[in-house]
């Protein structure tokens, strides 16, 4: 995930707070100066709801590999954010010589979904965008 849409993503919650207080004042979402419009914000949410369900879905999806689930989901973020190493048995100390070759071949797919953005991923597997026009 790209900073940018943290920083959109807390302004966007304090806007929504600051609505619920004072519910008659009328406010711009800004971010340095620049007004955010609503389909931008609600892009950027799109994007992270749809970032941390693929993270979910895939978390489990290792699990299944025979990895402890602490093990799986830290695998899953090191390879989806593009980091350093994980945690528990693919750690720093650690290789993924654990995993089975189906579970690394899904983690260079999560490496994809990582460094592509996940929806552009997720629209090259709609059956939609591959029929004829």
């Amino acid at each position: 995930m790209m900073v940018i849409r943290s920083v959109l993503l807390w302004r966007m919650l304090r806007h929504r707070l600051e609505a619920t207080v004072c519910p008659d004042a009328v406010r711009a979402l800004d971010v340095d100066g620049h007004v955010v419009a609503d389909v931008a914000q609600r892009g950027c949410l799109l994007v992270v709801v749809a970032y941390f369900l693929c993270f979910g879905v895939c978390s489990l999806v290792m699990s299944l590999f025979g990895l402890p689930y602490d093990s799986a989901t830290s695998a899953v973020a090191t390879c989806m954010s593009n980091t350093g190493p994980g945690l528990g048995l693919v750690g720093g100390a650690e290789t993924y010589s654990i995993v089975p070759p189906a579970g690394l071949l899904f983690l260079s797919f999560c490496m994809i979904l990582g460094r592509l953005e996940v929806l552009t991923i997720l629209v090259l597997l709609m059956p939609t965008f591959w029929r004829a026009r």
